[in-house]
Order: C-alpha cells, then sequence, then structure tokens
C-alpha cells in the first residue's frame, strides 16, 4: 500500500489483511488497512462496494481498539469519502494527537482540510508532513496537488519535480507534471510527460489526459480515440465519460454525443448516491447537461455545486460554461473574471469550443489580456 497503487495491488493488500484477520479477529491494524485499500479502490472504481467496506471496516477498527491512530485515519479517510467532512477533520486532528510525528497522519488531515475548505490549514498541514519526512515522494506529491487545486501552478510544478527528483521510477510526477502544463496550455509538453507516466504505469486517467490535450488542439479524432481507452478500461469513471462525450460532440457525431452524455449523467448521479455532497461531481453534472442543451437542469446543479463550494476554481470556470451555454454572458464573464483571478489558465478558456459565443465579445479579448499577463 506504501507503492503505486494500482487496483491489482490493492485487491492484493486487502487479500493479505484479511488473511491476517482469519489469524487473528480482533487485530484493529488489520480493519483499518482494509478500510484504506477500499477507499482507494473506490476512488479507482466509483463502485458504492468499496465505499460501503471501507465504512464498515474502518468502523470495526474503531470499536476493536480506538487508541491507534491508524484507525482514526482510516475513520477520516472514510468519512471523506462519503462527503462527512466535519467528522472527517475530527478523526484525522485526532491523529494527529496520538502520532504528532507522522507524516502519513499530517498528510491525510491536510487532505481532509483541503476538501472542507480550509486551505491556509491544509497547506501547513502538507508542509508539516515534509519537515517530518523530506525525502517522501508522496508528500510532495500531495502538496502539489493542493497547489494545482488552487491554480498556483508554479509552485504546483515544484513540487511536482521534486517528485520526479525523488521517484523517478513511479509514473505519478511525469502525470501531474503534464496536468500543469496542460493547464498553462503547453499541450505538447503535457502528452509528452503523460506518455512518459504511460510507459510506467497505464492508467485511464493518462490516456484522458491526452485526449483532453488533443481536444484543446482543435484534434477530435485523436482525442476521440485516446478518451475511448480511457473509458474502456474504467467504463465508471463520470469524468472520463463525459469528457468522451465532449470528443464525440466535437468531432461531428452527435448521436454519439448525447447517448454518452447520458451515460455519464447516470454514472454522475451514482457517484452522488454515495456522497451527496460531492461538489466536483455535481458541477460535472451540470456541465452535461449544459452541452445536452437543458438549460434548466444546468443552472440547478451548478447553482447547488457553488452553495456547497462557492470558491472551488474549477466549478467557477465550469459555471462560465453553463452560462456561456445558457446565453447568459453577463453571468458567464463574471463567473470567468473571478476564475482566473484565483488562477484558472486563460489559455484553456481563449481554446474552450464551448465559449464560442463570448470569443468574439470584446469583453472576452479584454479579459484574456488582463489575466494572460498575470497568469501563464
Amino acid at each position: 500500500m506504501r507503492g503505486q497503487q494500482s487496483p491489482k495491488e490493492i485487491e492484493t493488500a486487502v487479500r493479505l489483511y484479511e488473511d491476517a484477520l482469519k489469524k487473528d479477529s480482533r487485530f484493529a491494524l488489520a480493519y483499518a488497512g482494509i478500510a484504506d485499500a477500499s477507499w482507494r479502490m473506490y476512488e479507482d472504481k466509483k463502485e458504492p462496494f468499496w465505499m460501503n467496506k471501507a465504512l464498515a471496516a474502518a468502523k470495526q477498527a474503531q470499536q476493536t481498539n480506538d487508541a491507534l491512530p491508524e484507525v482514526h485515519l482510516a475513520m477520516g479517510s472514510a468519512y471523506l469519502g462519503a462527503g462527512r467532512l466535519a467528522e472527517a477533520v475530527e478523526e484525522m486532528k485526532r491523529a494527529v494527537e496520538l502520532a504528532p510525528n507522522s507524516d502519513e497522519v499530517y498528510r491525510l488531515l491536510a487532505a481532509a482540510c483541503l476538501r472542507a475548505g480550509q486551505k491556509n490549514e491544509a497547506i501547513e498541514a502538507y508542509q508539516k508532513a515534509i519537515q517530518i519526512a523530506p525525502y517522501y515522494w508522496r508528500n510532495y506529491n500531495a502538496l502539489g496537488n493542493a497547489y494545482y487545486e488552487f491554480g498556483d501552478y508554479d509552485k504546483a510544478l515544484t513540487a511536482y519535480k521534486r517528485v520526479i527528483e525523488l521517484a523517478p521510477e513511479i509514473s505519478f510526477g511525469y502525470e501531474n507534471v503534464g496536468s500543469v502544463y496542460f493547464s498553462q496550455g503547453k499541450f505538447k509538453e503535457a502528452i509528452t510527460n503523460a506518455e512518459k507516466a504511460l510507459t510506467i504505469t497505464p492508467n485511464p486517467d493518462l490516456y484522458d489526459n491526452i485526449g483532453e490535450a488533443y481536444f484543446y488542439m482543435n484534434r477530435y479524432a485523436e482525442s476521440v480515440s485516446m478518451i475511448e481507452k480511457a473509458v474502456a478500461m474504467n467504463p465508471n469513471s463520470e469524468e472520463n465519460t463525459g469528457n468522451l462525450a465532449n470528443a464525440y460532440r466535437w468531432n461531428g457525431q452527435k448521436e454519439k454525443s448525447l447517448a454518452t452524455y447520458d451515460k455519464a449523467i447516470a454514472l454522475a448521479y451514482k457517484e452522488l448516491q454515495v456522497n451527496p455532497r460531492n461538489a466536483s461531481v455535481m458541477g460535472h453534472l451540470a456541465g452535461y447537461y449544459a452541452e445536452k442543451g437543458d438549460r434548466a437542469q444546468s443552472i440547478e446543479w451548478i447553482s447547488r455545486a457553488r452553495s456547497i463550494d462557492p470558491n472551488g476554481v474549477d466549478l467557477l470556470y465550469r459555471a462560465a460554461i453553463v452560462h456561456a451555454l445558457a446565453n447568459r454572458p453577463e453571468d458567464a464573464f463574471k463567473d470567468l473574471h473571478e476564475a482566473f483571478q484565483k488562477g484558472y489558465s486563460t489559455e484553456l478558456a481563449r481554446r474552450d469550443p464551448d465559449f464560442g459565443s463570448l470569443q468574439h465579445r470584446p469583453e472576452f479579448a479584454d479579459l484574456l489580456a488582463e489575466f494572460s499577463t498575470t497568469k501563464k
């Protein structure tokens, strides 16, 4: 579980934890391990079975031995996956009290704070994890993810490059460096890094990342080909499926596009059954409805998403798309302005075909000119 966790490794870990419980049914650490592994499997597979397994194992661990930090980490991670953010933060803080010298504890506390919208607390906890274990790649990767989410691409890139220095044999560093380049509009560099990551550990998100880069380069047929590979590897990913629908749409495959949006919508609803307060999934759902032409549903879902996470950069950009497609240009420009202020890439907006109704307007050019000089 401390290596690069593909589904194969995670399933192997679950079997080993279960073998441990056969020898000692009161082994709290084994229950905590099953909870952690099941949570990771849910992140990959998006199957409710794994989230239910994580919650059940975490509760069993807590009933068995409430004095172990690993038990509170497992419980906190399970709460995090279920969208119970306040409870997740409290469990992680309890783990910190029990293990103040553990980088893993601070890393997971940071993740909970990040999801709860506590930006400063999250960055502080990630930096504490690095102080404790300055040569462990995962701490820098997690810090980079936080900076990336906040639109601070330069700091994210520095953290991810440190991951490559510490662990060049794993794919995460290359994958995430590619994500930063993508957000900066450096699509060729993004593809190069994603392809490097693919040579190490193929995964659906890498194919999706390459496909999105081709999309913004107006190479729609190649985009379709790559994202189809992603969906074939992980058919339960609403995000990959939604990206495929977009690629079909702009490649002129209207019927396929509409059918694929419907699949993405169904998968999004399935995820919301597990975590009804997942603002990111709500934002995606709003986008799918907007791209299908259902204005009422798209406006409703983006409003719900932003009521939960009013400051998320990706949600602001998604709101701009929703409003542009709903023919509400003033709202779209307002959302774009705020997204750019928070660091969202102007280059992606410049190339995004969903802003076709705005791109001929002087306000659009003015926005790009204002923020292109401050954020690259």
